[in-house]
Formats: structure tokens, sequence, C-alpha cells
């Protein structure tokens, strides 16, 4: 199976690529304050993971979350899809555990800092 993903990049409405946001991503979120880029892993990897960029940066600057296993999450079209809250400083995401679909947040202020 091919893996799908995609490097957010911001580009000016003639076709002109301004910036790179970040690197390889799947269902990457923008932060309120614009510095800082969530999402999870490219598509159909084991574990899932739940990155975050620092804007321009190709490489995460963190995991806020791993989770196994990912036929999980894939199979049962559990996509994790990371949002941020309205003030940046948690992530939030579904996931399937224990039969369940539960939902996640995780404080991420401590790896941000006072952004």
């Amino acid at each position: 199976m091919p893996i799908l993903a995609c490097e957010p990049d911001l580009f000016h409405p003639g076709g002109k690529l301004i910036q790179k946001l970040a690197g390889y991503t799947n269902h990457a979120t923008l932060s309120p304050n614009g510095k800082w880029i969530v999402s999870d892993i490219i598509y159909q990897s084991d574990p899932v993971k739940v990155l975050l960029y620092e804007t321009g940066k190709l490489e995460p600057h963190a995991e806020p979350a791993v989770f196994p296993p990912g036929d999980l999450v894939w199979k049962r079209y559990c996509h994790v899809n990371p949002l941020f809250s309205r003030d940046g400083r948690r992530v939030y995401f579904p996931r399937f555990h224990n039969g369940t679909m539960q939902g996640v947040v995780v404080d991420i202020s401590n790896i941000i800092g006072a952004d």
C-alpha cells in the first residue's frame, strides 16, 4: 500500500510558495497563534503518533501522544485528526481503546512554553 502524506505549505493565491510549514504530515492543523502545527503520523503507520511541529521546521518538535496498534485506527476508521484548543495549549483527538471510541486531551503547555 502506498504511503499517503503531504508537506503543508503556504502558497500565495497566484501559486507562489510563501513558506514551508512543516515536514511530512497527515491531517495537519495550525495553532491559533500560528506558531505550531499538530498532525498525526503518515497514513498507515504503527504505532500511531501525534506530532507537534514548530511552524517552518521540517522535523517534529515533540510527540505529544503515541499509541498502538495502528490497525485499530486504520481498520476501524478512527483517524486521529488532532486539533488545537482555542488557546493553543491543548490538543484534542479521538482514539479507539478497549472497544470504545474515546476523546483524548493532551496538555502541551509544558512543550510549547509561554506562547
